[in-house]
Formats: C-alpha cells, structure tokens, sequence
C-alpha cells in the first residue's frame, strides 16, 4: 500500500497540517442520546438501583442487557416517556457509537404515530415510564438481533481505541515538528503517515456504518411500532394500579415502596380489573374538576399543602413561567405539596361526608370488581374534596364491615384491603342502614348514602318506620343503584324504594354509564 506521504516537505505544507492535526479537534460526540434535567437522572438511577422488575429483565433478556448500549437506551427510553420536555442531542453531536449503535431505535420510536400517547401518559410518572420502557426494550430483543447482523457491535467498539490511537499519534507528531530545525525527516514522515491512516480507518468505518444503516430503518419500523403498543399497555396498566392502590408517581416514591404492592395486584385478576376500573373513573374525576369553575367565596384564613391549583399562592404559580421549573411544579403538585390557601366555605347537604353501602352476597359475585372499583373512586372523589367516605359490606344480618377512609389518612393496604374483602352469603337490608345511622351519629356529617344490591329483601314495618323518621330528621339524601339484570326485575330492592332520591337501574345504564353520571354529578 503506497504512502500518502514520501518527504518531510509533503507533511510540513500548512494545508496538510491542518488538516492532519484538526481532523482530531472534532467533537467525539456526546454518549448521551436525551438531554436531562438533574432530578431526572435522579430519579432514572433511583428506579434502576430499585426495580426488581430490571433483575427480571436481565435474567431473561441476558444478549440485551449486556449490550454496552443497553444503559443509555433504557435511560433515553425512559426519558422519551417521562419527561415534560424531551430534548434529544442532534446526531451529528453524537459519538460515532452511540449514532450508530443507538440513536437509530430512539429516532425510530419517536417518530411512531403512537408517540405521543405514550408521552401523555408516562409525563411525570417515573415508576410507569421505568417499566414501559423495560417492556419496549424487551418486545425489540427480536430487532437488537436483526440488526446486530447489519452493524455488528465489535465494529462499533473499534471507534474508542482507533480515538485512543489517533490522539497518541498526533501528539506524538506535534511534539517532532515543535522540534525545529532538530525534527528528522523520516520520523516525520512516518509520524505524518500513521496518523493519517488512522484518520482514513475512521472516516471508512463511518462510511461503511453509514450504508450498512440504510438497511437498518425498515427492521427498525417492523418492529418499534408493536414495542410501542406493549410499552404504551404497561404505562397504562401500572399507572392504573398506582393511582388505585398506590404510594402514586411524582411524589419522590419509587419501586421500593411500591414493590409488595406490584406482586398482589398482578397475582389478582380481581385487583387488576378493579385497577383498570378505578382508574378510568379517576380520569372522569379529573376532568369534572379540571372544568369547574371556582370562584372567589370563602374567607382566607391560613395555608396549607395541596394540590387545588385555583387555591395555590402566585409564587408556585411562577414555576409554570419558566420551561425548566416546569417539572419541579409537576412533581410538587402529584406529591400535593403546592402552598395553597385555606378558606372557610359553607357546607352544602349531601356535599358532605359519603357512605358506599355494598351488597356482598353471592349473586354479586359477577358484578363484584365493579362494584368495588366505583366505591373507590367515590373514596377518592370524598378524599380530593377532604371529605371521609365509609365502605359499608353487607351480605347475611350478622354479615356487616365497615371500612372508614379519611382524608389525607388511609393506606394503600386499606384501599386493598377493602377492594379484596368479599362475603359471600345472603342479603339484609336492614344491618347496613342501621349501620349508616351509627356512622352518622359518631363519623360523618351531611353524609350522602349510595346503595348498591341486586336482592330481594323485606324489612320488618317498625324499622321501615324508625328508617324513614331519622332519614327526615337527618335530611339523608340517598341513591340507588340496582343490579336488576337484562330483563328488569323491578323487585329488586323493592322494600327500600321508599326510601331512595333516586334510582339507577344497571337493565336501563351499563355500570360504567351509572358511575359516570353519579362521579360527573358530585365532583
């Protein structure tokens, strides 16, 4: 192979020099693929040190894992889903390892339509984002060894050691021409001429990467949509569960927390439905709050934390202003930790406390994750207005539990604890009314009565007196929801319609219709 270089006039001329030693100044480039914000590295290595569910991964996906790329794109990944603005490092500022052997599945999953649902719903939520990006990673084990094929990952490796020796010889060939007039032409030369084949040996191992990756995009789009979709399910599920049963995300908390809580719902198709459920209503929740308006009644007395954005004082507010203080607002609001007004407000009956009452005898068992999931969410619609909510079970006369829920003060074993707890027997209708009085006498206030059953029950004429006296007295506001089946069975319930301010039947509502409309109407 015939040497560019033959004498030392050849390597001395000023454009030849520029060009051997500059070509060296260029940027390696960057190993980050996503640009971030301090708190999000650290919460990144908070939730890789913790998640139980990366051990998982690593014993099953092992070629993956040990991929010297795997820790950035799971970072990348991570942060594509969770951050409130993502900022990629544009390719051309990317070491030539990471804009080969990475960038393309991160310029690949970015550009899905499904996208930015996936950001919709994993902004701000860490443990969602974590795993939802474990699981895309996962479901492209397939395209990893595709496309190892095309690049393979010892070619990208080269790129650290051919860097090591460019910048050896360089150095090695400014020192000989700073010299003088004592450099020696023939080390000189030979200087000049390792160096600019170590140049060229770059510059064809990018050439070659560069058309080696055109046949890289279309394994890319066969599989990254589908990761995607799985991705977007697992955010989706596990935001689900967090909400429901949860420590919750953006609150600091991690895997750790919530670790014993993963294994009970995901070994329960029970808790899982009832998660889904939950969350769903949780979103009509939202929505109702986030459409009200508030207006300015009530007298200001103290503050408080929270999480009421129309109470929160003007300097937390602030953060919104500006795009980097943005996500620290995010975090302070889903921890509920925004300073915000306390104002004294009139009360309004049957805006009150809430009373959930639940027939658990055998013939609900069908309807049982329903009506569970809308029992929590009236817990939860009580808890945002700081209001207690009592879970009343009821199933045979001497079948009766009681779960009290105050705000701000109930766990996330409680919420399972009521979620899982299922009777079994037969139907009374009389246990739980009087139950609701004594709650009323010692717990709750103005407290409203939802009464969910699909049986057939008579009360005695004596507690149908003493009932319909203290339900004038106390100004009871109560609501029905019979499970009267496809064909209406109007004797469901038939002795308590007396009783009832309203009635929703499931032969004329689905469930899911039922529970909009009452969360929708007391929110």
């Amino acid at each position: 192979m015939r040497k560019e270089f033959q004498r030392g006039n050849d390597v001395l001329r000023e454009d030849v020099l520029s060009r051997l030693l500059t070509e060296r100044l260029v940027q390696r480039g960057e190993n980050n693929l996503i640009r971030s914000r301090r708190f999000e590295d650290q919460i990144f290595e908070k939730m890789y040190s913790q998640s139980r569910e990366l051990h998982e991964f690593r014993e099953r996906n092992r070629e993956t894992a040990d991929s010297p790329f795997f820790y950035e794109l799971l970072r990348s990944v991570f942060l594509s889903f969770y951050s409130v603005r993502t900022e990629c490092v544009p390719q051309e500022e990317l070491s030539d390892a990471m804009r080969f052997g990475a960038y393309p599945v991160l310029e690949s999953e970015m550009k899905q339509e499904i996208y930015p649902q996936i950001q919709k719903a994993g902004r701000g939520r860490e443990v969602s984002s974590f795993l939802g990006a474990l699981m895309f990673l996962e479901k492209m084990r397939d395209c990893f060894q595709a496309l190892s094929s095309r690049i393979p990952e010892q070619w990208l490796l080269l790129f650290p050691s051919l860097y090591v020796r460019r910048d050896i010889a360089a150095d090695a060939l400014q020192r000989e021409i700073e010299k003088g007039s004592g450099l020696k032409e023939k080390r000189l030369v030979h200087l000049a001429n390792r160096l600019n084949s170590l140049n060229k040996q770059i510059r064809d191992l990018r050439a070659k990467l560069e058309d080696r990756l055109v046949s890289c995009h279309p394994i890319l789009e066969r599989y990254t949509g589908d990761a995607l979709s799985s991705a977007y399910e697992k955010i989706l599920e596990t935001s689900a569960l967090l909400d429901s049963f949860g420590t919750g995300e953006g609150s600091g908390l991690g895997m750790e927390e919530n670790k014993g809580l993963f294994q009970t719902v995901r070994e329960n198709p029970n808790l899982l439905e009832i998660s889904r459920l939950l969350g769903k209503y949780r979103q009509i929740t939202a929505r109702k709050r986030a459409n009200d308006y508030y207006y300015g009644i009530g007298e200001k007395y103290d503050m408080e934390s929270g999480n009421n954005i129309f109470a929160c004082l003007p300097t937390e507010l602030a953060f919104l202003a500006v795009p980097g203080t943005q996500p620290l607002f995010l975090k302070k609001y889903a921890a509920g930790e925004l300073l915000q007004y306390k104002t004294r407000t009139p009360i309004v009956k049957g805006d009150g406390d809430k009373i959930v009452c639940i027939d658990e005898s055998g013939s609900t068992r069908a309807l049982r994750d329903w009506a569970k999931a809308f029992a929590l969410a009236v817990v939860d619609m009580a808890s945002q207005k700081k209001r207690k909510c009592a879970v009343i079970h009821f199933s045979s006369a001497d079948e009766i539990h009681t779960d009290l829920f105050s705000p701000g003060k109930y766990t996330p074993e409680s919420l399972l604890r009521c979620a899982q707890h299922f009777f079994g027997g037969g139907t009374n209708f009389e246990s739980p009314l009087r139950e609701c009085l004594r709650l009323l006498d010692c717990e709750l206030k103005n407290a409203e009565i939802l009464f969910i059953t699909d049986g057939r029950c008579r009360i005695s004429s004596d507690f149908a007196e003493f009932f319909a006296r203290e339900k004038q007295k106390r100004r009871i506001i109560l609501t029905s929801i019979l499970l009267d089946g496809p064909d209406g069975d109007r004797t469901i319930g038939e002795s308590l319609l007396p009783f009832f301010d309203q009635i929703y039947y499931s032969s004329d509502m689905v469930p899911d219709e039922i529970a909009a409309d009452i969360l929708e109407n007391r929110t």
